[in-house]
């Protein structure tokens, strides 16, 4: 065998000759080389084994020998892929190797680091075509080393030629910013390459295609951005040589642009000049004019008439100062934070004043610029700022608020006081901006290392600044997962001792009492009578009430979110401590207190506890055998025994039914009945024809009178309601035992409403008989609303509820208009029929014929409509945010085309509608729910304008002309606001999404 070796096992040393042929080639030479590295390999194994010392033991020399063998199996199977890939290399040519360099598989990297060693001999023996075709695919020009390559290949390809291909892909639509980043580093090392080699003629020609990349950024209406990306890498580079070509291949576009009359062209200098602040030449006394040159431009950026400008202006002055606060004079530092702080911090453009906030977060890095950024600061939130009109404002005001907390100089206190932080958290709508305020808060409340009295201490302080950003703050903390699990609850049994010991030193309890002293107490006795203390006093009772009320609210509002994460097995013991002390909180609070003001907070608590049996039984003796019992505080009770024994509670309101149907109908009295009394099984069937007895009484007679009874018509439309709410509750169960009888029920109560109430209409009724009738029509349909929300109703109940002529006996009466809210809620819900619209104008041309439309009714009918189409279009953008076109279900189908296609005179209160809902879009809402919303009125504008192409040819009214009018206002509107806020969203993939299909428009 060729190449063959000999080892000498005794004295561990390598011996013998290497053969090789020399016709044998390059496969032959690493078949040896493979051969003697395993060889070697192997003896450097036994050699470390065989000299190893005998203290490490056997199980040291097995462990080590495993090892070995590892690393020796994995540096085998390295070997082999290397040798073979060096094989595949020797014997491919280049052309082969640079379209297998093009593909992003695995060993391209290494396969283009190879390429890159033989550059000179892949330019001989490669055709241009081979080399346009290289830098022409993307993953070439990925790495470090294609991109080395592909600027060697720029002169064999011709740097004219190359520019050329180069314009053909940016211009492409399907090329990313990433891309074009990729090309502009390529021409950078394809410069640099040249002006080490000192070919002036070569770095000449590739200045002259740098200015052509400024002049398409600025002036390209399509793809200026992407040229602007190509220029990326050269603001990451920089030196005296780039700063010397940057100045140069600028200069030519950049300084007329920015004093061009047209607004996009004037903003895309601003966004090529501020990055590249400062422009240097390689003449320092045309540098010294430059400069004050460029720092006027500057100031008259931050007054452009143009928001954009303004905007993008503020944010990079901000930056600038802060890189270079040094070396600018005092003068023109004062005439910047002049203009931004005290204009443009109050500018009527919403993205203008974002700017500032954003902008001084950088300000702030800056040690030189101390005292002007504390200053600033002072003017910034003196009566501003976290008190904006704009959420979004306010979010960027506290996120620069929360980037001051920890400032080793300036004080969040000297800044904004704390008592108009608590104020703004109070009145606080937005939940994004109430978790940036809790995030700032939670340092100066809840510090680490702070005792947990401490704690308390400084709760009970902000609670009398504001009990509601008290409340907020522990909710907060808790559900957005700000605070540490085991902090939280650490919190929470604070909470929960403060609580208790105040109550029982106010019962006047002695503090050293034991648990049993307590519970030897009869439970079940009246509560004991409190008298609250009232302000005036001098003494600390009232203080002490005032701040366990406090407390107790604080930790109700922690405890409900907190208990959902302790429900996890791992915190089992954290639940079971945490749930003990809760429990003798809401034992002792009940027992003494359920006649107080703080019921309502025990029995939140209570409700999400079970571990005191005794309580619940005490809570439903009060519940269902208290006669004087008062609204307000049987809510309460009503809740919390709905959580615990929801049973105990439906045989309750059937007995009560019974007792209605006896009395109404003469039944004879009840049977005693079993000591383990069930529910019958047409409990709910009885109760319903108890009502609509009840309800046709009511209207014929206006109330039923029995010789123990007397219902009113509001006894009797709560009684509807309480009925379907537990039916729902029961369909919405688990057991499915009685789900087939309830529907069935709910479906008979359909047909007779249609059938003994509808016909009522006809009727020569009074005004309150009517009313009366419409009342008892809206709450079934609500009803029903709900319970289509709430439960995947069968189709047939569906189809009963779709069948629009049971309405056709409104349509001549004034109740129809009442009624036309709740019956579009209703259609949301349903499978829409053909013979629904139909029935739907009818009504409509009906009551417009009687003047009974009124203008208010079909304003109030277009905001319904055009809310739920909105709310429809959004949850799908949500679902598939960039689908291929528009998605139609059948709620905008049938509102859409079968109503607004039809019915002119509601399409233009529609349109009316959406002009002022565009105006306020992007004021109010926050980022993500902006671009959602934009996007729906996008896509129910293209609809209607879809539509209105299906109407046929006729003369042109004044409603049409209406119309047109108010479609091309709205489209005007839209497009001015997008293209205010789309610097906010220049690289989002939607809002480019969006502005194509506005194109549309």
């Amino acid at each position: 065998m060729l190449g063959q070796r000999k080892c000498n096992a005794a004295t561990k040393h390598l011996w013998g000759p290497v053969y090789s042929l020399v016709w044998f080639g390059a496969a032959l030479i690493q078949y040896n080389e493979l051969y003697l590295g395993k060889t070697y390999n192997a003896e450097k194994i036994d050699n470390e084994q065989t000299f190893l010392p005998n203290a490490l033991g056997a199980e040291k020399l097995k462990h080590k020998k495993r090892i070995n063998m590892k690393t020796r199996n994995e540096n085998e199977n390295t070997e082999d892929e290397g040798n073979i890939s060096r094989l595949d290399y020797e014997l491919s040519s280049y052309g082969d190797l640079l379209v297998r360099a093009m593909k992003p598989i695995r060993g391209q990297k290494q396969l283009l680091k190879r390429l890159y060693s033989d550059v000179d001999e892949v330019l001989e023996k490669c055709t241009i075509n081979e080399l346009r075709r290289a830098v022409y695919e993307p993953c070439f020009i990925t790495s470090l080393e294609g991109k080395k390559l592909a600027a060697h290949f720029i002169l064999r390809i011709g740097i004219d030629k190359f520019w050329l291909l180069v314009k053909k892909v940016v211009t492409s639509e399907k090329t990313s910013k990433v891309q074009c980043v990729n090309y502009g580093e390529v021409l950078l090392l394809a410069w640099k390459n040249v002006v080490k080699d000192g070919v002036n003629k070569f770095q000449d020609r590739l200045e002259r295609i740098f200015m052509d990349v400024v002049y398409y950024a600025l002036q390209h209406l399509r793809c200026n951005k992407k040229f602007m990306a190509m220029l990326e890498c050269f603001g990451k580079a920089r030196s005296k040589q780039i700063d010397a070509m940057i100045y140069r291949t600028f200069e030519p576009n950049l300084w007329r642009c920015l004093k061009a009359a047209n607004e996009t062209v004037r903003y895309n200098a601003c966004c090529l000049f501020l990055p590249f602040y400062p422009f240097v030449s390689d003449d320092d006394i045309e540098n010294a004019e430059n400069i004050s040159m460029q720092q006027g431009i500057i100031i008259d950026l931050l007054k452009d008439d143009s928001y954009g400008i303004r905007s993008e202006a503020c944010r990079r002055t901000l930056f600038i100062l802060s890189t270079y606060f040094d070396t600018f004079p005092l003068d023109f530092i004062k005439q910047c934070l002049t203009q931004i702080i005290d204009v443009l911090s109050v500018d009527s453009i919403v993205s203008v004043r974002i700017a500032v906030y954003e902008g001084m977060r950088d300000l702030l890095r800056c040690g030189s610029a101390l005292n002007a950024c504390e200053r600033a600061l002072k003017c910034l939130f003196d009566n501003r700022g976290i008190n904006d009109r704009c959420d979004h404002v306010r979010l960027v005001a506290f996120e620069l608020l929360n980037a001051l907390v920890g400032h080793r100089f300036i004080k969040l206190s000297e800044v904004v006081k704390m008592d108009r932080i608590l104020k703004v958290f109070a009145l606080e709508e937005s939940d994004m901006v109430r978790k940036e305020i809790a995030k700032l808060l939670l340092p100066f409340y809840m510090k680490p290392g702070l005792s947990p009295d401490e704690v308390i201490r400084r709760i009970i302080v902000m609670g009398h600044e504001s009990e509601i950003a008290a409340l907020s703050f522990h909710h907060i903390i808790t559900a957005e997962n700000l605070l540490p699990i085991e902090h939280a609850v650490q919190h929470g049994k604070s909470l929960v001792l403060a609580v208790y010991k105040t109550l029982r030193s106010l019962k006047g309890i002695d503090g050293c009492e034991t648990d049993e002293a307590i519970s030897v107490c009869s439970e079940a006795t009246t509560c004991e009578t409190f008298i609250e203390p009232v302000q005036d006093e001098t003494n600390e009772k009232f203080e002490l009430w005032r701040s366990s009320h406090l407390l107790l609210n604080c930790l109700v509002v922690m405890w409900l979110p907190l208990r959902l994460t302790l429900d996890d097995e791992k915190y089992a013991k954290e639940n079971e401590n945490l749930r003990r002390l809760l429990t003798k909180l809401f034992k002792f609070a009940f027992l003494h207190y359920r006649n107080t003001s703080i019921l309502e907070a025990v029995m939140h608590l209570g409700k999400t506890l079970d571990n005191w049996k005794e309580g619940r039984v005490l809570v439903l003796q009060e519940l269902l055998q208290n006669c004087s019992l008062d609204d307000e505080k049987a809510t309460v009770y009503l809740e919390a025994a709905t959580s615990w024994d929801f049973l105990a509670l439906l045989k309750f309101i059937d007995d009560a039914f019974e007792t209605v149907k006896r009395e109404t109908c003469g039944d004879s009295p009840l049977k005693k009945r079993e000591k383990k009394s069930k529910l019958p099984s047409d409990a709910f069937n009885r109760t319903l024809t108890s009502l609509r007895q009840l309800i046709m009484e009511n209207i014929l007679q206006k109330g039923f009178r029995s010789p123990s009874l007397t219902f009113t018509f509001e006894n009797i439309i709560r009684g509807i309601r309480m009925q379907y709410i537990l039916a729902v509750m029961i369909l919405s169960g688990n057991k499915k035992d009685d789900e087939e009888e309830l529907l069935k029920n709910m479906q008979d109560d359909v047909k007779w409403l249609k059938e003994s109430v509808m016909p009522e209409f006809l009727k020569d009724l009074t005004d309150e008989q009517l009313d009366m009738i419409i009342k008892v029509c809206e709450t079934y349909i609500c009803l029903w609303t709900q319970q289509l929300k709430t439960y995947n109703a069968p189709f047939a109940f569906r189809v009963e509820l779709c069948d629009i002529q049971w309405i056709d006996n409104m349509k001549n009466s004034p109740g129809a208009v009442k009624l036309f809210t709740a019956v579009i809620e209703l259609f949301k819900n349903l499978i829409i029929a053909a013979n629904a619209a139909e029935g739907w104008l009818s009504i409509c041309n009906t009551l417009n014929s009687f003047s009974l439309l009124t203008s208010n009714a079909i304003a109030m009918q277009a905001k319904t409509i055009a809310n739920l189409v909105l709310e429809e279009f959004s949850e799908i953008n949500k679902k598939n945010p960039i689908g291929p076109g528009l998605e139609l279900n059948l709620v905008i189908d049938f509102w859409i085309n079968k109503i607004l296609l039809k019915y002119r005179l509601l399409r233009c209160s529609v349109l009316a509608y959406l002009k002022d809902k565009i105006e306020d879009l992007f004021s109010n809402a926050v980022q993500e729910d902006e671009i959602h919303c934009c996007g729906a009125v996008i896509q129910f504008l293209l609809l209607l304008r879809s539509s209105a192409k299906k109407i046929p040819s006729t003369p042109i009214s004044c409603s049409v002309r209406k119309d047109t009018n108010l479609y091309e206002t709205c489209v005007e509107i839209l497009g001015e606001q997008l293209r205010r806020s789309g610097y906010k969203y220049e690289k989002n993939e939607m809002f480019l999404h969006m502005d194509v299909l506005l194109k549309e428009l």
